[in-house]
């Protein structure tokens, strides 16, 4: 359903917010801060945050410190914000019940124009969502009559494509780069659609349970999960199944959700692997024994990692000022820079593109 005239953003008038109140400036000349905010991808994030009350969403310029919000507070759950490849456009989860009884649709907002670009608002329970490379399209699951179905919309035409076919649920949607194919889970394994001829091809079926598939920015690998070892680790495989390996083997508690950096040559995780939640990296490369580097050495949880467009920093959250923070570190884990200072739950960042 499109909605060219619905507004998510919180008016003007709600103006910047300081990361802390040592910044505190005055009202006056805000509008220009925050046109000077938007127009400067690359050096702002997105984040989830409780600090208005209920789950918002806000904008973080990682140069100035300045926190700009997105979404009208108290105007219902918002979660796990996703850019679009232009950054032009915003796409998330939103429960609109004030207790989380609501329905969880999504919706894409346009920050440019400021208006609610599209709304599934009849799709509910949105499990996994996914941009096309070049933005024209989003793919997404929510459920349907007892089954978690895959949807791929297309924002021109305002068509949908349904991609489930005869499989029960789909889950963990992932577009390749050139947009003509999608990565999914699906009871437990892994395929790949052409969204052309609607062919299906089974990548992985050995029994074991394979999920979130991502697919490599260069489009050489596909990443995802998998209970093979008995602990959830990370693998690769080429688009069409072969060269099965690990992304960092040796794990003895779950690695997490794998990140590709924006030139698909590093693979970003979280993992329990050395006691608590750290953020590790791994160069993908022809050799399957490069080492991993740990970025993070602290006893509090570091997860939830995101690249930054030009590869060279990390956003990730972090428990350790005593509240759920975002932070922001180099690709080796030095410069390492606490961007939220609230006593909320600041969290889910993702850096906008340039």
């Amino acid at each position: 359903m499109m909605l060219p005239l619905v507004r998510r953003r919180a008016p003007w008038t709600a103006l910047f917010m300081m990361a802390a109140p040592a910044l505190l400036l005055a009202l006056m000349g805000s509008i220009l801060l925050s046109t000077t905010l938007l127009a400067s991808p690359g050096n702002s994030l997105a984040f989830v945050s409780d600090r208005a009350g209920l789950r918002n969403l806000f904008l973080a310029d990682s140069d100035r410190r300045m926190i700009y919000p997105i979404t009208t507070p108290n105007s219902g759950h918002y979660s796990a914000p996703q850019w679009s490849p232009d950054g032009r456009a915003l796409m998330y989860s939103i429960n609109d019940g004030i207790d989380m009884a609501g329905a969880n649709y999504l919706e894409v907002l346009d920050i440019q124009f400021d208006h609610v670009r599209y709304s599934a608002s009849n799709h509910y329970d949105i499990l996994s969502k996914t941009w096309s490379g070049d933005g024209a399209h989003i793919g997404f699951t929510s459920q349907q009559i007892n089954r978690y179905r895959g949807i791929v919309f297309d924002l021109n035409t305002a068509s949908f494509q349904d991609i489930t076919g005869d499989l029960r649920d789909i889950f963990s949607l992932s577009f390749s780069p050139d947009g003509q194919q999608i990565a999914f889970a699906s009871s437990g394994d892994i395929y790949r659609i052409d969204l052309r001829t609607n062919t299906r091809v089974e990548l992985t079926g050995d029994g074991v349970e394979d999920l979130d598939p991502v697919w490599s920015p260069n489009g050489e690998w596909i990443a995802f999960r998998s209970l093979r070892t008995s602990v959830w680790e990370n693998y690769l495989m080429r688009p069409d199944g072969s060269g099965l390996r690990y992304v960092a083997n040796g794990a003895n508690s779950p690695d997490f959700y794998p990140v590709w950096s924006p030139d698909g040559r590093y693979i970003a995780f979280s993992s329990r692997r050395d006691g608590n939640f750290e953020i590790y990296v791994v160069e993908i490369t022809e050799n399957p024994s490069v080492p991993i580097q740990r970025l993070t050495h602290h006893r509090a949880d570091d997860i939830q990692p995101n690249w930054s467009p030009d590869g060279q920093q990390l956003a990730f959250t972090s428990n350790r000022s005593g509240s759920t923070e975002i932070y922001i570190m180099n690709r080796d884990g030095s410069s390492l820079r606490r961007l939220t200072f609230h006593p909320g739950q600041d969290y889910s960042p993702a850096w906008r593109p340039r």
